[in-house]
């Protein structure tokens, strides 16, 4: 009973924006939050002014790099290609210097 009152309340407390499911590749769901979070960095990289049609080819180009991210670390794990904590956290703060972003708000 406590294991479905936990999934309920998961459930609801999760917005229903982030549960818009816009593809699966290999059963591994995107939802509409994780595009227009990546397209949202897309464009802070990119420089971009928000207008209908610049957002709408980043959307496309952000979903394209989910899609590349998903099958890239899918064939990684099947080849037994793995990456140490430290390489990650050194190339997200590389990132967060690039986009003059503090340290750790990119995650």
């Amino acid at each position: 009973m406590k294991i479905l009152k936990l999934i309920i309340t998961l459930l609801f407390s999760v917005p229903c924006y982030a549960m818009n499911l816009v593809a699966t590749v290999n059963d591994i769901p995107i939802s509409q939050l994780d595009v227009d979070n990546t397209a949202k960095l897309l464009q802070l990289q990119q420089g971009e002014q928000d207008n209908s049609t610049s957002q709408q080819s980043v959307k496309k180009e952000a979903l394209e790099n989910i899609i590349n991210t998903i099958l890239k670390k899918q064939k990684a794990k099947e080849l037994g290609i793995s990456l140490p904590a430290q390489e990650i956290d050194n190339a997200i703060a590389h990132l967060e210097q690039q986009n003059q972003m503090p340290p750790g708000a990119l995650l």
